[in-house]
């Protein structure tokens, strides 16, 4: 037993020993690779500390840098706000001498050319009545302003003193008080008694003068009022007569105004009696008439016997207008060509062209919403083509319900404005500020003058015998441009002029031109499409050797063959 005890003891001691010098060895091996791990670690640390130490010197830096800029910002305020509070003291100081005191402002003083020149403000309109201290000359304006504005002045200097004088502080005036002088708000009562004192002058006019045969002109309240078939005949290309009212018809020259706009709410009666009306009266002055109908044609295609009527929304309105705007260029160039300064000149007869657009806003609205690079396009082909179409015999009637969203380059051409009842104050705009006043229906606004309307569609049998019956289209059916995407190929025909001797046929010529009137139409359409065979197919609607001999001969004639 105890030498099984002795070894067990010898077994764990040499174990014990094995395991030491196993330790020791491994100890041994393992210290250069520990002091190299050692070693790196601190290489890293010092790295970091050197990365840390830039960054913190960088950041001082950088606040440094803020803090050097804040500090002169805020000097430069402190000089800027200095600089505003002496210059605020000092203009206020400088314009207190200007500032009137009892009625009169002080002397002031000024140098120029080496002399000092004492002004005296209240006898000058412009600061320069003064004299030459040195040798007393007499400065004075009179050869500058001439003597209705030295009145002028001499009159609001004699009102300042005036209210000055009424003051019991002897003070300058206050505001609401020069008003008041001036007349500010009693101006209303001014306004209504000046028409007073317009509508006595015209009970007058109606009493005198006598007429040719010596019977005196009635008076307003024994003017019998005329029927629709009455004012009708007696209108006259420069005189429509649109309505009338207890002092006289509503009297119209479209030659004069050019542009009309006509607004009113729905059902107020402005298509079906002033629209139709002016339409009417300009098929009977002569004029072809267009109406493009932003309801779908319902308002017009019933009148297009004698309106040429189409329908029109926002995918055909830009392509329209651009066959309006050729024809501008057409009638333009035969002016240019004749040397003369509108179509009236000319030595032949070209209609002018009225153009209706029914519902205008809206249609505008609803293709700058499809197309907003179609809208401006069309909105300032149209604003332009208003400003200059006057030469060339085109006049437009633009119809909304309102003229809220028009563009401003429309209105601006816009001359003369009728309306119907709005409500809103709509008609501020154009100085109407009692529309809402109006009747619900048939009664319109024009000039600062109310009248009663005439229902023209119902009445219109009575007066369609006195016009003309609409013998070829200016215009040409189109299809959409807006779902394409494109731009519309729809052909546009050559001038509709009225001819006698039937070589004209349907907007095109069926023979050889003979008269003027046919030679110009050839040259005109050469010289927009700058090609014989394209200018036969345009007039005859196909080229034949024949037709380009004839418009060659012709070019030759006039001179105007394109080399």
């Amino acid at each position: 037993m105890k030498s099984l005890q002795g070894c067990l003891i010898y077994f764990v001691g040499g174990v014990i020993l094995a395991v030491a010098i196993t330790g020791a060895v491994y100890v041994h091996e393992m210290a250069p690779t520990w002091a190299d791990i050692a070693r790196q670690q601190a290489q890293l640390d010092i790295q970091i500390a050197q990365a840390n130490a830039q960054a913190d010197i960088q950041a001082h830096a950088t606040r440094s840098e803020a803090l050097n800029v804040g500090v002169w910002v805020l000097v430069a305020l402190c000089l800027g706000t200095g600089l505003v509070m002496w210059w605020k003291e000092y203009d206020k100081r400088h314009e207190s001498k200007r500032r009137a005191v009892d009625g009169t402002f002080a002397l002031q003083t000024f140098t120029s050319g080496g002399f000092t020149y004492h002004v005296d403000p209240n006898k000058a309109l412009f600061g320069v009545v003064g004299f030459n201290q040195r040798t007393g000359e007499i400065i004075t304006d009179a050869q500058m302003v001439g003597p209705d504005r030295q009145l002028e002045y001499a009159v609001n200097v004699q009102r300042t003193r005036t209210v000055a004088a009424k003051q019991i502080t002897t003070g300058k005036p206050s505001r609401n008080e020069m008003l008041a002088d001036a007349g500010y708000f009693d101006n209303k009562a001014r306004v209504e008694d000046a028409k007073a004192q317009l509508a006595e002058r015209r009970l007058l006019a109606y009493e005198t003068p006598a007429l040719d045969d010596g019977d005196p002109k009635a008076l307003p309240g024994n003017w019998q009022p005329l029927s629709l078939a009455d004012a009708f005949r007696q209108s006259t290309p420069d005189r429509w007569l649109l309505g009338q009212n207890d002092q006289g018809p509503c009297e119209f020259n479209i030659m004069d105004n050019i542009h009309t706009g006509l607004l009113g709410a729905t059902g107020t009666g402005k298509t079906a009696s002033t629209a139709l009306l002016m339409a009417y009266d300009a098929n009977r002055s002569g004029m072809h008439v267009v109406a493009l109908d932003g309801k779908g044609g319902v308002d017009w295609t019933q009148h297009s016997k004698y309106v040429e009527a189409w329908p029109t929304d926002y995918t055909l309105i830009s392509d329209q207008i651009d066959q309006i705007v050729r024809w501008h260029d057409i009638r333009m160039k035969e002016i240019k060509r004749s040397q003369v300064e509108n179509i009236y000149q000319l030595d032949y007869k070209l209609p002018p062209l009225f153009v209706v657009m029914e519902e205008f806003g809206y249609t505008m609205q609803a293709l700058d919403a499809a197309s907003k690079k179609r809208h401006d396009q069309t909105e300032g082909a149209l604003s332009n083509l208003m400003r200059v179409s006057r030469a060339t015999g085109i006049y437009f009637l633009l119809i909304d319900q309102s003229a809220k969203n028009w563009p401003g380059t429309i209105k601006a051409n816009v001359k003369a404005w009728f309306a119907y009842q709005l409500k809103g104050l709509q008609g501020n705009a154009f100085n109407a500020y009692d529309l809402h006043l109006l009747k619900p229906k048939g009664q319109f606004w024009h000039n600062d003058q109310v009248y009663d309307a005439w229902f023209t569609k119902g009445e219109a049998k009575a007066i369609q015998g006195e016009l003309r019956p609409v013998r070829a289209k200016m215009l040409a059916t189109i299809d959409s441009a807006i779902d394409s995407g494109g731009e519309s190929d729809a052909e546009i025909p050559p001038p509709a002029i009225d001819s006698d001797d039937s070589a004209i046929d349907s907007n095109r010529l069926t023979g050889k031109p003979l008269s003027d009137r046919e030679k110009a139409l050839v040259i005109a359409e050469y010289k927009l499409q700058g090609s014989i065979n394209k200018t036969c197919e345009k007039l005859w609607g196909s080229w034949t050797v024949s037709r380009g001999k004839w418009v060659k001969e012709l070019l030759q004639e006039k001179g105007t063959l394109l080399q």
